[in-house]
């Protein structure tokens, strides 16, 4: 059996067995004193403990993903307010790199057998997400843009990244963030932004090993050739005929129709819990034919419209799941597929508002175009004015 590592980088050694007598290389180096504990029951299992980074396999790791471990060990070198990334295939925990400090590891007893009985918090939080996107794979399926391949969860003192390196294997990391600063749009917050962008140049790495194409994961790897000049505005479209409206909030859907764009958003609509009170999109637009090959643009709408209804399940779900005081109220949420994204974002415990795109390469842009509407717009969409129901 493959040991179970808790290792100390730089401080432990890990010399693996493939159970006919063949030993792999080293992972870690030793330097000094080294802490181990074998556990009691379960033959094998090593925990060694540091205070600054956490190594854990599961039993059927292999040579491949002792690898790409060191990969996730950068990783957290490079983005200072990541606590714990994550290696996950078909919803089995493989490794885990977290940073400390560490708490004392209790040996398991034949009364405590139970591998979860001391999760630690940020791998609670990681599978739980895990979890959420492969619900969410399947609700994103009905708009026929592809698999969710990215999914961040941002709140006022978490962030989560999980993203799809091949169908059924993720990588999901967790950060830490600091007081939040009044001024800036919610998608443009450095230490979300710069760690969602390494987390996916990690993911796009993972997959050239296995000689796959780049997804273009948030559209960065277009992000800078399309990136409009600071302060400039993306073409709108008030044309007769190009937007299509709906809802009985009027004025709430004027301001939505001032921020749609050929180049995303495409699609958007405002919510009071489940209910719709305006919409707007492009989706008859001539323009945006060429994505109608799947799926016609009224059907699009109706799928979108109703997936924005269900995310307040998912809204209320991940508050239960993350815990408000120590991540915070959630902020956005962006479900990006192969062709393009679904964003969401909350403006107060009732009212919340999902955007959309069709391009991949836009995806990140039409993130900025929300996240700097809402923030602007914000305190006029969360109580509308006195409307009737038509």
């Amino acid at each position: 059996m493959t040991p179970v590592l808790w290792g100390t980088r730089g401080e432990a050694v890990l010399v693996n067995t493939d159970g006919v007598g063949h030993t792999d290389e080293p992972v870690l180096s030793v330097s000094h004193d080294v802490t181990v504990q074998h556990d009691v029951t379960v033959q094998h299992d090593v925990a060694v403990q540091h205070d600054e980074v956490v190594d854990w396999f599961a039993p059927h790791v292999t040579a491949t993903h002792r690898v790409r471990a060191e990969q996730f060990i950068h990783l957290l070198d490079e983005c200072a307010v990541l606590r714990h990334v994550s290696h996950h295939t078909h919803g089995v925990l493989d490794f885990e790199i977290a940073r400390g400090p560490v708490e004392e590891v209790p040996e398991r007893t034949a009364q405590s057998l139970d591998p979860l009985e001391q999760v630690p918090p940020s791998r609670r939080v990681a599978q739980l997400i895990g979890y959420t996107v492969e619900d969410l794979d399947q609700q994103v399926q009905e708009a026929r843009t592809g698999n969710l391949i990215r999914f961040v969860v941002h709140c006022s003192q978490l962030a989560v990244f999980c993203e799809q390196v091949v169908p059924g294997e993720l990588v999901v990391a967790v950060a830490q963030l600091p007081p939040e600063q009044a001024g800036t749009a919610l998608s443009r917050v450095p230490q979300v932004r710069n760690t969602d962008r390494a987390v996916s140049e990690l993911v796009e790495g993972l997959r050239e090993l296995i000689s796959q194409e780049p997804q273009n994961l948030g559209g960065w790897l277009t992000s800078q050739s399309t990136d409009p000049a600071p302060g400039r505005p993306g073409e709108l479209l008030t044309g007769p005929g190009l937007v299509t409206c709906h809802g009985p909030d009027h004025r709430a859907a004027n301001l939505l129709a001032d921020v749609l764009d050929l180049d995303g958003p495409h699609f958007l609509a405002l919510y009071t819990e489940q209910r719709l009170r305006a919409r707007v999109d492009l989706l008859d637009d001539m323009d945006l034919e060429v994505f109608a090959l799947h799926l016609s643009g009224p059907a699009r709408r109706r799928v979108w419209t109703d997936l924005g209804a269900r995310l307040n399940v998912v809204l209320r779900q991940l508050a239960e799941t993350l815990g408000g005081s120590e991540s915070g109220a959630l902020r956005r949420l962006v479900l990006d597929v192969e062709r393009g994204a679904v964003y969401l974002y909350p403006l107060d415990d009732e009212t919340y508002l999902v955007g959309a795109t069709l391009k991949q390469r836009r995806v990140s842009q039409t993130d900025d175009a929300l996240a700097e509407f809402v923030h602007r717009t914000a305190a006029r969409l969360r109580t509308p004015e006195e409307y009737s129901e038509e």
